[in-house]
C-alpha cells in the first residue's frame, strides 16, 4: 500500500477541521455530532477518527491552529525590533487585519462565539479557551510593559489592564463581525492605530 503523504495528511486535516467549524458555527459545540462532522467533511467515519478521536480534540487542535496563528503575527512583528515597540504594536495589528481578511473567517468567528458559549458550562472548553487567552495576553503584556519603560505610555497604569484594553480593540471587533459581517475590517484598524498612536490621515 503506497504511503500517504505528509501533505495529503495535512490537507485531509484541515478538511475536517473546516467541516467541524461550519458544523459548530451552524449548531455550536454541544448539538454537533461526529456523524454531523462526518457528512459536512465528506468523508467515512473511518477516515474521520484516524484523525480526531472526537470533538474534543478537533477543538484542542482549532484552538491549538488558533495559538499558532498568534505566535507567527508575534514573531513577525518582533522582527521589528529596532523600530521600538509602536512598530511592533502597528505590525502586529496588521497580522490580524489581515487574518481577517481571510477565506472563511466568519465561519471561524461565530464558531469562536459558540465555542465560548459552551465553555460557560464545559470545563475542558473553559480551559481550552483560557490557555488560547493566557497565550495572547502574554504576549501583550510583554509589549505593554516595554512600551511603558520606554516611555510611549504612562507607568503608572496597570500594565495588565492596559493589555487587557489592547486585546478588548480587536477581540470586540471579532465579536462585532458576527453580529455585522459588513464593518469595514481597514477602516476599524486604520482608526484603531489613530487612537492608539495619534496617526493622522492624509
Amino acid at each position: 500500500m503506497p504511503k500517504v503523504s505528509d501533505e495529503h495528511q495535512e490537507s485531509r486535516r484541515m478538511q475536517i477541521l473546516g467541516a467541524a467549524m461550519q458544523c459548530f458555527a451552524q449548531k455550536g459545540y454541544h448539538k454537533t455530532t461526529m456523524q454531523d462532522i462526518c457528512r459536512q467533511a465528506g468523508l467515512s467515519a473511518g477516515a474521520v477518527y484516524n484523525y480526531f478521536k472526537g470533538k474534543d480534540e478537533i477543538i484542542e487542535a482549532a484552538a491549538a491552529m488558533g495559538q499558532m496563528q498568534a505566535r507567527e503575527i508575534f514573531s513577525a512583528a518582533g522582527a521589528l525590533e529596532s523600530q521600538g515597540v509602536p512598530a511592533i504594536l502597528m505590525a502586529a495589528l496588521e497580522g490580524y487585519r489581515q487574518l481577517l481578511h481571510m477565506e472563511g473567517v466568519h465561519t471561524g468567528l461565530r464558531a469562536d462565539v459558540m465555542f465560548h458559549a459552551e465553555a460557560l458550562t464545559n470545563d475542558k472548553l473553559a480551559d481550552i479557551g483560557l490557555a488560547s487567552y493566557r497565550n495572547i495576553m502574554d504576549q501583550l503584556l510583554l509589549l505593554t510593559e516595554r512600551w511603558q519603560a520606554c516611555g510611549g505610555i504612562a507607568k503608572e497604569l496597570s500594565s495588565q489592564a492596559v493589555a487587557q484594553v489592547l486585546f478588548a480593540m480587536v477581540q470586540g471587533l471579532m465579536t462585532q463581525l458576527v453580529m455585522n459581517p459588513a464593518i469595514d475590517v481597514d477602516a476599524y484598524f486604520q482608526a484603531l492605530e489613530a487612537i492608539m498612536f495619534g496617526e493622522k490621515s492624509g
